[in-house]
C-alpha cells in the first residue's frame, strides 16, 4: 500500500507531466462537484491537502489515476488526451507501476487560447 507521502509526491509529479503535454491548457478537479466542494470545505478548515486536481489511489492491487483536462481549440482533443495519457503511463511505468488504470477526460476546450490578435483592430474589435 502506498503511503500518503508517496501518493502526494506521485500526484504532484503527474500534475507536472500532464501540464507539459502538448495542447493541455488546464487541469480540472477529477472528482464530482460534490466531492470537490466537500474537499474545499475541509481544506478551508485545515483538513486535507487541497492540492492537486489529479486523483491517485490504489485499487485491486494497482494504481488508479483520474485526470480532467482542458485543451486548446487548435489541438485535437483526442490527440491531446492520448498524449497526456501516454505521458502519464510512461511516468508510472518508469516508477514501477506499469499496470496502472488511467481515466483521462477532456472537460473543457479553451476557445481563448487561439485568438489571433492580428485580426483585431486597435480598439479591440474584430476587423
Amino acid at each position: 500500500m502506498m503511503s500518503t507521502e508517496v501518493v502526494t509526491a506521485l500526484t504532484e509529479e503527474l500534475e507536472t507531466v500532464v501540464r507539459a503535454a502538448p495542447g493541455v491548457v488546464a487541469l480540472y478537479p477529477a472528482e464530482s462537484a460534490v466531492v470537490t466542494v466537500l474537499k474545499a470545505g475541509a481544506y478551508a478548515l485545515g483538513l486535507g491537502d487541497g492540492a492537486s486536481p489529479i486523483v491517485v489511489d490504489e485499487r485491486d492491487g494497482g494504481v488508479h489515476v483520474a485526470i480532467s483536462i482542458g485543451v486548446r481549440t487548435t489541438a485535437a482533443a483526442a490527440d491531446t488526451a492520448r498524449a497526456a495519457a501516454d505521458a502519464v503511463s510512461l511516468h508510472l511505468a518508469a516508477h514501477g507501476m506499469p499496470d496502472s488504470d488511467i481515466h483521462l477526460t477532456v472537460v473543457h476546450i479553451d476557445e481563448t487560447a487561439h485568438i489571433d490578435e492580428t485580426a483585431l483592430t486597435t480598439e479591440g474589435n474584430p476587423a
